[in-house]
């Protein structure tokens, strides 16, 4: 049923329609008055046969088909035009619940919604655009957007606007002035308006508080930078600890060569005093001497009996005192000698432990992306003299193109000189002259394997549960301390990694694996293991 608005807003076909209605009803009459005089003059007629009777009838006869034509055409064209307006009357109802939806859902849009002239002034507003500032939208229309932004701001805006009088989309984020004071970070999605003349009108806005969303970035941002710092006062901390825990071990190897230098050295005193007794005899037979060749009675001197009860001259008693005094002396010499060896080879055991203690408590570290390979390359170069003096053969069996590794360079060239020194040693220690070293590579899943091969004396099966403990050692005295492969395991794991005895056989040989991990920054790529080099 159709309401009053529909009535009253019928078109001027609708009022057409009602007087073709109006005509067909009157010719209707027509038609029917018109029997009514053919039955009065029926009888007229029937008088008139004789007399051109025909011919009334045919003009009767047509007059009444053109009044059935005109209604019949009448009758159509009324149904036409009521299916027109019946049309047109549909389409405006779903032209105006179009509007009503469209319209209630840019009102009610959680997303601010705004149209901005040419000159930057609002000419619409919705309620999501004015919850934003804490307006209603009525008093944001008409007000100029400088109002709501600052002056660098503002010309950011403007410069955005230049773009839609190109045509040009822009998205961008602005800040602008809360009701209260504060500032909303707003990301802006604008889209030129033009009229029915292609002529710039403004930009219609839908704009989105990301004010919580940046505040949980810079917080997240700040928690980030939080936990990189507590995890490198972790880290450095982790470092305090472990020479504070190795301190004590450190003090007792330091220690006992200082006891060992200590000791030697109060025997060496000892036999300084002796050897100062003997200086002094030599110095009274040499001032003997000197005296009887100034007076010229050496030759008396020398030959003069002592009076001591020995049958011997002055001679024969100086002779056997010098003679006592050099043999004393070339055995203070070789054991000076002995005890200068013995001095150097306990100091450079305190210098290796410190320098392993100085190595543990570096401050700092710098990540970078290193090549895995070239490393291992770096190393082989360092060492290649030794390597050449011990007729050590160094194979490098590596696989090309694996990824970078995020570490730190320096420590990781230590850990791989670490295992590569090991591996000489244990080699010098089987005693038969040359070896051979193996440097190998590849790529694991998500991991660089690399191990370090020795045919050197092996590690015995009860020793190789022990030996990343810092206490424990494989090697002499004279070697060093044994805190290699213990600072050598803590660096690869702080890197992420793993440090593994792999193998190792009682007669002989030894396989090292340092497992690396690849960074989320890494792109993994496609690489043949089966192009492995030996060079």
């Amino acid at each position: 049923m159709q309401n009053k608005n529909t009535l009253a807003g019928r078109s001027w076909k609708s009022r057409t329609a009602f007087r073709d209605l109006v005509i067909i009803a009157a010719m209707g009459v027509a038609v029917m008055v018109l029997a009514m005089v053919f039955d009065v003059f029926e009888t007229a007629v029937e008088w008139a046969q004789v007399y051109e009777k025909w011919e009334l009838l045919e003009l009767i006869g047509a007059c009444l088909v053109v009044m059935l034509a005109l209604g019949l055409l009448s009758f159509r064209r009324w149904q036409e035009l009521r299916r027109v307006i019946a049309g047109r009357e549909q389409a405006e109802q779903a032209l105006k619940e179009s509007e009503e939806k469209y319209r209630t859902l840019v009102e009610t849009a959680l997303e601010g919604i705004n149209i901005i002239s040419p000159d930057e002034e609002i000419l619409f507003a919705n309620k999501g655009f004015a919850s934003i500032l804490g307006y209603e939208p009525s008093e944001l229309v008409g007000r100029n957007l400088r109002e709501f932004v600052t002056e660098e701001q503002y010309k950011i805006c403007q410069h955005e606007s230049q773009k839609r009088t190109r045509g040009i989309h822009g998205r961008y984020e602005i800040e602008m002035r809360h009701r209260d004071g504060s500032y909303r970070s707003l990301l802006l999605s604008a889209t030129p308006l033009y009229d029915s003349e292609r002529d710039y009108q403004g930009s219609l806005g839908m704009l989105v508080d990301i004010t919580e969303r940046k505040k949980a970035e810079e917080a997240l941002r700040e928690a980030e930078a939080e936990r990189r710092r507590i995890t490198e006062a972790l880290r450095e901390a982790e470092k305090l600890a472990v020479v504070g825990e190795m301190a004590g071990r450190v003090a007792h190897e330091v220690l006992n060569p200082i006891t060992a230098l200590l000791s030697r050295t109060q025997s060496e005193v000892d036999c300084t005093n002796v050897s100062q007794e003997t200086v002094e005899a030599m110095k009274g037979i040499i001032a003997d001497w000197r005296e009887n060749v100034k007076n010229g009675t050496l030759s008396e001197y020398l030959l003069e009996k002592s009076p001591g009860e020995r049958d011997a001259t002055y001679g024969e008693e100086d002779l056997t005192i010098l003679s006592q005094a050099v043999e004393k002396n070339a055995d203070n010499l070789k054991r000076s000698q002995e005890f200068l060896s013995f001095f150097e080879q306990h100091i450079m055991r305190i210098v290796k432990i410190v320098d392993n203690l100085r190595q543990m408590a570096e401050a700092r570290r710098e990540i970078e992306e290193v090549d895995v390979n070239n490393c291992l390359k770096q190393v082989a170069g360092l060492f290649q003299d030794g390597l050449d003096k011990r007729k050590i053969t160094l194979l490098r069996r590596l696989v090309p193109g694996l990824p970078k590794v995020y570490v730190d360079g320096t420590e990781l060239f230590q850990v791989f000189s670490n295992l590569l020194r090991n591996a000489m040693l244990a080699i010098d220690s089987k005693g038969e002259g040359g070896g051979e070293v193996a440097f190998t590579s590849e790529l694991t899943g998500e991991e660089i394997w690399v191990r370090v091969i020795d045919n050197g004396v092996g590690i015995p099966e009860e020793n190789r549960p022990l030996i990343f403990d810092p206490d424990f050692s494989t090697k002499s005295e004279k070697e060093g301390t044994g805190l290699g492969l213990a600072i050598s395991r803590r660096l690869v794991r702080e890197m992420g990694g793993e440090l593994l005895l792999e193998s190792s056989l009682s007669e002989g040989g030894s396989t090292f694996l340092v497992r690396l991990p690849l960074t989320k920054a890494t792109k993994i790529a496609e690489i043949d293991t089966e192009k492995a080099i030996a060079v």
